[in-house]
């Protein structure tokens, strides 16, 4: 768990620091309105996604209950999630498509090109984000950090080289394109070669040809379906995450939404810390579960990690916030600097309920859907009633944010 989470962080590290200064490039050459555009559609992609990613948590969970197992044939493991998450991407697509003119006046959107390019990056992130799934689950974690920190440079150099031959309204979106190509090349490279079946390693019960898979992964049969929980703990704080910047795409001043979306980067630095933790945090506890081993020292460390890290930063952003904010972005963004440590506050929290609720999860003791669905829905209703200044905002997060750790932790101990 250490060696792998501080593979995991590394890569991480790198790839936040390529992602600032993605950030920082496109906040300076696109205007506020682009730059709200850009995170808001960024924000739309991350919410329309939300099955794959439950799909992923379940690919990832099986893959590393099957690999202590012993299990080979992984593709006959692999095949029905292949065939479901092209059917979802495909209904993703087709939905887009329905409901674009109603997206372009819910999200202010200048023109419908923005929604062209969600349509292509849902089709690319959906590929990359499954085959990073099952590199988790067979805890090849240096694999996945290489991928990332090669998307995210990818990303930068495209942008930057697109801004600089004078097209910077296309800049953005273009070098999430690219960097997301890239990284869908290097991911199918790789994949092949760690899941091909090796005839001479049969199952434990001889059945070479994979039809045994479900009596060899030693995990019960309500356990190894785990993907509505795994889309419902997901989509929860997916929504939580992303849909602050949506309300205030929709309800406040485009520039006002390109300046949110400044502190919004540098607070959800602080989830990118608390992921790289959660990431090797699922398929350590489910081997460890699998294998009859103890799953919450897993949890005790990661959680002891995050706070060495997390909590000095959260100290530099109370005390220097708004000059960093001025640092980072310009002048132009330098008015919502005081809002960094409480919405960086917030985010901390939300990243902390999510690990707790995906390790609960992983060990099978699992977060009560319909209290996870609750909270999304309470959270949407304060953000309806609450919405007239971003400090409203900030505020309606942080609650929401101390709502999800005292849920995750509720119960922890016991059996749902």
């Amino acid at each position: 768990m250490t060696w792998n989470g501080l593979i995991t962080l590394s890569a991480m590290g790198a790839t936040m620091v390529l992602t600032y200064l993605f950030q920082v490039v496109m906040a300076r050459w696109l205007t506020t309105q682009e730059y709200g555009e850009l995170s808001a559609i960024l924000a739309a992609l991350n919410v329309v996604t939300i099955p794959i990613f439950g799909l992923c948590m379940a690919i990832t969970r099986d893959v590393a209950s099957a690999r202590v197992a012993a299990t080979q044939h992984l593709v006959t493991l692999l095949r029905p999630y292949v065939v479901r998450v092209a059917a979802v991407t495909v209904g993703m697509i087709v939905g887009l498509l329905a409901l674009s003119s109603w997206l372009g006046a819910f999200l202010q959107l200048s023109s419908l090109t923005p929604l062209v390019f969600l349509a292509l990056l849902v089709t690319f992130t959906n590929a990359v984000g499954t085959s990073r799934a099952v590199l988790l689950g067979l805890h090849d974690f240096a694999s996945v950090a290489v991928n990332q920190i090669v998307e995210a440079l990818s990303r930068l150099v495209s942008a930057s080289a697109i801004a600089v031959y004078g097209l910077a309204a296309a800049a953005g979106f273009g070098g999430y394109l690219v960097g997301l190509g890239v990284a869908l090349v290097l991911v199918l490279w790789r994949v092949p070669r760690r899941v091909r079946p090796r005839e001479s390693a049969p199952w434990p019960d001889g059945d070479v040809s994979g039809r045994g898979v479900a009596e060899a992964v030693s995990v019960s049969s309500s356990d190894r379906d785990i993907s509505w929980p795994a889309i419902i703990v997901t989509g929860t704080f997916i929504v939580l995450l992303n849909i602050d910047l949506i309300v205030v795409k929709h309800f406040l001043p485009p520039d006002v939404a390109g300046q949110y979306a400044a502190i919004s980067m540098l607070a959800k630095a602080l989830f990118v810390i608390t992921n790289a933790f959660d990431v090797v945090l699922f398929p350590s506890a489910s081997a460890a579960r699998a294998a009859g081993g103890d799953d919450s020292a897993h949890l005790q460390r990661a959680l002891l990690s995050i706070g060495l890290i997390v909590i000095p930063i959260l100290v530099v952003y109370w005390l220097i916030g708004a000059p960093l904010v001025d640092r980072f972005f310009g002048p132009r963004y330098a008015g919502v600097g005081p809002l960094l440590f409480p919405y960086a506050v917030a985010v901390t929290l939300l990243g902390l309920g999510t690990l707790i609720a995906r390790y609960r999860l992983a060990v099978g003791r699992g977060v009560h859907s319909g209290a996870l669905v609750g909270a999304a829905a309470a959270a949407i209703a304060a953000f309806a009633g609450f919405h007239a200044t971003l400090e409203q905002v900030v505020g309606v997060l942080l609650l929401t944010g101390i709502g999800t750790v005292v849920l995750g932790l509720t119960g922890i101990r016991g059996r749902t």
